[in-house]
């Protein structure tokens, strides 16, 4: 049984990024039957991710999948679930348990939805996904770099192992075509934003291009996904490094596949002031949940090493600075939104 943890967590990851997709799906055409079945998926696979509770290091990870699929639809947080279950069935069994972690991972998919419902009232209220769908596109760029490094400009990848520093040309070649696959997109489609002035898209075809090249970039992360796993695992499983770049992939692949329905729909449906009054709420409950973890890491601290000012703690507390500022201020929301949840996810893998 626990052999086959790791596996049941990625089918999870797969089924939660899969939900995303149909999530993203919904929301670009209005349906609620297909909301609903994206809701029915995330939940279904975030259930399986309780066997993993025993493992503490895999605690904060399985809080943030089982609460991004319980707070509803959102794409662009189920896309974050899937990497985050696909990261909890590798990471290594050995661990302490912290409460102040598990709030963390909790928060973090709470930022993930105020994200999310920030971005999609930026679509509802009538503007083009073509920016938003380029910021994907950048982002998964970041995110193949900072798997790969430098290795990537050779078109390889290389990994430290029990073997010394091993070469794989394979999953090099994919990760440099997934990274100029979503270079590309990200370029088309931030070209054809900057042209448009009276039209809303200013090349039909740039923008149909740029589409593609970033389904491309998705198709291409997954299967990198895959190849990292077979290259990094050995008899005990891949090395953390490992883990956490085959999650990485998945989020990048979630990322562009939530993005890219916005631009397939005619227009964004979905109540813009709602959507940002959600928002905010949603944001002002990250910061009490931060709070609570940065008390909570603040006693483990002191219990486990003498002093609260740990750097778990400085991290929460600089995230929930943050997230005050994301939730009061009234310009560069989706920014400010975006930064909180960039630093709970620095706390929660730092």
């Amino acid at each position: 049984m626990v052999s086959a943890l790791p596996l049941l967590a990625v089918a999870c990851g797969l089924a939660l990024s899969a939900s995303s997709v149909v999530a993203a799906v919904a929301a670009a055409e209005g349906n609620r039957r297909r909301r609903q079945l994206a809701r029915t998926i995330a939940i279904v696979a975030a259930v399986p991710l309780l066997a993993l509770v025993t493992r503490p290091s895999a605690q904060p990870l399985v809080a943030l999948a089982v609460v991004a699929a319980l707070g509803g639809p959102q794409p662009l947080a189920l896309a974050l679930a899937g990497a985050a279950a696909v990261l909890a069935g590798l990471v290594p069994m050995a661990g302490v348990s912290s409460l102040a972690l598990v709030l963390t991972g909790a928060a973090a998919a709470l930022g993930a939805h105020a994200l999310g419902r920030s971005a999609w009232s930026h679509l509802a209220a009538g503007r083009d996904g073509t920016w938003t769908s380029s910021v994907a596109g950048a982002g998964t760029c970041g995110l193949v770099l900072a798997v790969s490094g430098n290795d990537i400009l050779r078109w390889d990848y290389v990994f430290a192992s029990t073997r010394g520093r091993v070469d794989a040309g394979d999953a090099g070649l994919v990760l440099a075509l997934a990274l100029l696959s979503a270079l590309g997109g990200a370029l088309l489609l931030g070209a054809d934003a900057l042209a448009a002035t009276d039209a809303t898209v200013a090349s039909p075809l740039a923008r149909r291009l740029g589409r593609c090249a970033l389904l491309l970039a998705a198709g291409f992360a997954l299967i990198a996904a895959g190849l990292v796993l077979r290259v990094t695992g050995g008899p005990d499983g891949p090395p953390l490094s490992g883990a956490r770049h085959a999650a990485a992939l998945v989020a990048a692949a979630g990322l562009i596949a939530c993005t890219v329905p916005a631009l397939l729909a005619e227009g964004a449906c979905g109540d813009a002031l709602e959507e940002e009054q959600q928002a905010t709420l949603l944001s002002r409950l990250v910061v009490v949940v931060t709070l609570l973890a940065v008390l909570a890491a603040g006693v483990e601290g002191w219990r486990r090493a003498g002093t609260y000012l740990t750097p778990l703690t400085q991290r929460l507390l600089s995230a929930a600075l943050v997230g005050f500022a994301a939730s009061e201020t009234t310009r560069l929301r989706t920014l400010a939104r975006a930064l909180t949840l960039g630093a709970l996810a620095v706390a929660l893998l730092a």
